[in-house]
């Protein structure tokens, strides 16, 4: 009877994910959520934006508006932070944000960083001369998967 020999081998496997996941967390605009309410009766505003804010933020049947989560489309960025735009606008097509976390909408960024669940970021889209100020609250994107990364 002739014996086999294998030669040891070792190998290693590596994860290699088949779906980039690019952000673990979603954003609703609180106004939008309220049925129409407005930024302009937010009384943190400084009286400038009072003028200027757009009173019309939605939450339709139809998916549209910004008080849907899923209309906030967020990407991460290469360097970590996070850019959002807003999509599903009835007509206005997507619509690109500035976001901060301040309440008086100071120092608007195009992208922002260090999000938790729970923060409450102040950003603005805008359409022709129209600009809408929004606030919401961060949730996790997925609540059966709060960890995902």
């Amino acid at each position: 009877m002739k014996r086999v020999y294998e030669t040891t081998v070792a190998c290693a496997e590596e994860f290699l994910p088949n779906e980039y996941v690019a952000a673990c967390w979603a954003i609703a605009c609180d106004y939008g959520i309220q049925g129409g309410e407005s930024g302009i009766n937010n009384t943190n505003l400084p009286r400038w934006l009072h003028e200027r804010s757009d009173a019309t933020h939605t939450l339709r049947n139809d998916g549209t508006g910004c008080g849907h989560e899923d209309n906030q489309f967020i990407t991460e960025n290469a360097n970590g932070s996070f850019s959002v735009m807003e999509i599903n606008t009835q007509g206005l097509g997507n619509l690109n944000t500035s976001l901060t976390t301040s309440s008086n909408y100071r120092g608007l960024s195009s992208s922002i960083s260090n999000v938790e669940p729970g923060d409450i970021i102040y950003w603005t889209t805008s359409a022709g001369d129209r600009t809408w100020y929004h606030k919401g609250t961060v949730s996790t994107a997925d609540y059966g998967h709060p960890n995902r990364s």
